[in-house]
C-alpha cells in the first residue's frame, strides 16, 4: 500500500528515503519536488540498467530532460546544479549504487546529447510545472 503521511503523489516510484529527503528539503516548492522526483526516477532506472549500453543511452537522454526541467523550475534562484549535486549522495547511498552509476556513466563515453531549446524547457518536465501551485 501507499506510505502513510503527507507524501507528495508525484513522488510515486521514488525510493522512500529519497522521497523523504526531497519532501523535507523542498517543502515549499511542488515544482522543485516534481523535477527532483523525475531526476531520481531516471537515476534509479540508470542504475538498474547500467550494464546495457542502449538502455544507458536512453536513460541519459531522460536524465538530460530531467536536468533541463530542474534548470527550468529553479531558474529564478539559479541553483539547479547545487540541488542536483546535493541529491546524488542520497540516491547513491551504497557502494553498489555508486559502482552501478560509474558503470552507467562509462556506457555514455563519447556520446553527445542535444540541448532542448530554451523556450521548450518546460516540456522536458514529466509533469507540467504550470499545473503545480509553487
Amino acid at each position: 500500500g501507499a506510505p502513510a503521511g503527507p507524501s507528495d503523489p508525484n513522488g510515486a516510484g521514488v525510493r522512500a528515503d529519497v522521497r523523504t529527503y526531497i519532501e523535507a528539503t523542498y517543502p515549499s516548492s511542488a515544482k522543485t519536488r516534481a523535477a527532483l522526483f523525475q531526476y531520481a526516477k531516471v537515476v534509479e532506472k540508470a542504475l538498474a540498467d547500467a550494464n546495457d549500453k542502449q538502455l544507458s543511452l536512453q536513460h541519459a537522454d531522460e536524465s538530460n530532460r530531467a536536468n533541463t526541467c530542474l534548470w527550468y523550475v529553479r531558474e529564478a534562484t539559479d541553483d539547479a546544479r547545487t540541488i542536483r549535486l546535493n541529491l546524488m549522495p542520497v540516491v547513491l547511498n551504497t557502494d553498489e549504487r555508486n559502482k552501478a552509476y560509474f558503470t552507467y556513466d562509462e556506457q555514455l563515453g563519447g556520446e553527445v546529447f542535444g540541448d532542448i531549446p530554451y523556450d521548450q524547457r518546460a516540456s522536458a518536465c514529466d509533469i507540467n510545472p504550470a499545473t503545480l501551485p509553487n
